[in-house]
C-alpha cells in the first residue's frame, strides 16, 4: 500500500500521465502480505539478541519491501533451486541462506547498512522468501503469473 499511495503521489503532480497498474503489479504485493510479518530469525541465532531485537524493528518494512519485489523473489526462488539439489531439504536451506547472502546485498540495496545488518536482514529475506515457496507458487499459478 505504501508503494502505491508513493507511486500516485509522485504520479500526481504530472498533468499528462496516465496511471498504467498491471496483473504483477496489483499481485506480488498482495503475495508478501500473505508472507505475513513474522520474520524467520533462525538462521541467525549467532547473532547478539540486541542485533536481532534491533533488526527486526529498524529494517521490518525494509525486509517487507524486499520481498514484494517480483525480480528479487522470482531470482531468489530461481538460484536457490539450482543450489544443492544433492542435501537435504533442511540443509539445503541452510547451506543456501548462508552461503549465498552475500550475493544479494547490492541486489537488495544494503550497501549502506553496516555488514552485520546487512548480513542479518539479507538472510532473513532469503529465508522469508524460501520459507514461503510453495505459496508464492501456488499463488501465481492461481494469477497466471
Amino acid at each position: 500500500m505504501t508503494i502505491w499511495q508513493n507511486d500516485i503521489f509522485h504520479n500526481g503532480s504530472k498533468i499528462a500521465t496516465s496511471i498504467r497498474v498491471n496483473k504483477k503489479d496489483i499481485v506480488w504485493p498482495v503475495i508478501a502480505l500473505t508472507l505475513g510479518k513474522d520474520l524467520p530469525t533462525d538462521y541467525i541465532n549467532d547473532y547478539d539478541e540486541g542485533l536481532i531485537a534491533e533488526i527486526n524493528q529498524r529494517y521490518s518494512e525494509l525486509i517487507s519491501n524486499c520481498t514484494e519485489k517480483y525480480d528479487i523473489v522470482t531470482q531468489v526462488l530461481f538460484d536457490y533451486n539450482l543450489e544443492n539439489q544433492s542435501l537435504p531439504w533442511k540443509e539445503r536451506v541452510s547451506c543456501f541462506v548462508e552461503n549465498k547472502w552475500e550475493d544479494y546485498v547490492e541486489i537488495l540495496s544494503l550497501n549502506s547498512l553496516p555488514t552485520d545488518i546487512q548480513e542479518g536482514v539479507a538472510k532473513i529475506v532469503l529465508a522469508k522468501i524460501i520459507h514461503q515457496r510453495y505459496r508464492i507458487e501456488k499463488i501465481r499459478k492461481e494469477v497466471s503469473l
